[in-house]
């Protein structure tokens, strides 16, 4: 063998292991940034592998595909492959309204999983199996609720001879929406459910009150009618509803939409509800509604 043989030989020995090394090395952890999300590549880069006859499947929750803000969920990343021997996975979860923005916190589900990169969630020393490989991991949601999150994963399926040619990659995504509070019907306090009235004078109806624990800063709608006669809401109440958000004044059924505070502050006033009678020398509310809209 001659010197410029032997170095050839040398050098290519040399990039064998080299080449072996990377190989296993990700076997052992998945590499960054290839999980098919926006900014990242999908694996098909390194392997080069085109779906063969597999598949993949993630499943949030059991199936669910909702998420309460600072709840615990459990997900699974199932590879299928007849062909193949040895399979790992690489998945993130991003904010729906913001793509580049990963959310939530990842941990191992499973002995044969991990996280990586901080905030990405993969297999540990990819196991060998016989054309399936199911994992499982663990995903704790934002405390602060972030709307929509995507999930984006991408697997491998590999022969297992430590070469990057010859392996399937699948890429698969999923939505799941945060679960919003369920809304809590608003209520009334009456002072009096009844009030004595002179017919035909207009009389201010006090001690009327509105609640809503979850209104927030949301607009109410309240309907007020009476059997007899008309009411008339006051426009011009400091901080109340305006003539805006009242229609029907003075008619026998009149909607008053605003915020809690705007309409508290309507109804709190001495002249803010005025009912005048047309026939009958007594006032009831015959119905009352809120929702919030």
């Amino acid at each position: 063998m001659n010197t410029r043989s032997a170095f050839s030989f040398i050098a290519a020995m040399i990039l064998g292991v080299i080449s072996s090394g990377v190989a296993l090395a990700r076997s052992v952890t998945p590499p960054a940034n290839h999980t098919g999300a926006p900014d990242h590549m999908s694996c098909l880069e390194c392997h080069g592998g085109l779906p063969g006859d597999g598949d993949l499947t993630l499943e949030f929750a059991g199936g669910t595909l909702f998420y309460e803000p600072g709840g615990d969920y459990s997900l699974t990343v199932a590879i299928t492959d007849p062909d193949k021997l040895r399979f790992g996975f690489s998945m993130v979860a991003r904010d729906s309204d913001n793509l580049l923005v990963n959310v939530g916190t990842w941990s191992a589900g499973s002995s044969d999983t991990q996280v990586h990169d901080g905030n990405h969630i993969g297999q540990k020393d990819a196991p060998f199996a016989a054309g399936v490989r199911t994992f499982t991991v663990n995903w704790k949601a934002p405390d602060a609720g972030v709307g929509d999150v995507k999930f984006y994963v991408a697997g491998n399926a590999a022969n297992g001879n430590n070469n990057f040619n010859g392996d399937s990659i699948y890429l698969e995504e999923l939505t799941i929406s945060e679960l919003l509070p369920q809304n809590q019907a608003p209520s009334f306090s009456l002072v009096a459910t009844s009030f004595d009235v002179v017919s035909g004078i207009s009389s201010a109806i006090t001690g009327i009150s509105l609640t809503d624990p979850d209104s927030g800063i949301g607009n109410l709608t309240v309907t007020a009618s009476v059997g007899h006669g008309m009411l008339t809401i006051a426009e011009s109440v400091l901080g109340g509803v305006d003539s805006g958000g009242i229609v029907g004044n003075g008619s026998a059924n009149v909607t008053i939409e605003g915020t809690l505070a705007e309409i508290t502050e309507t109804f709190g006033d001495p002249n803010g509800i005025v009912y005048r009678s047309n026939s009958q020398s007594r006032f009831s509310f015959t119905r009352h509604q809120a929702y919030l809209e």
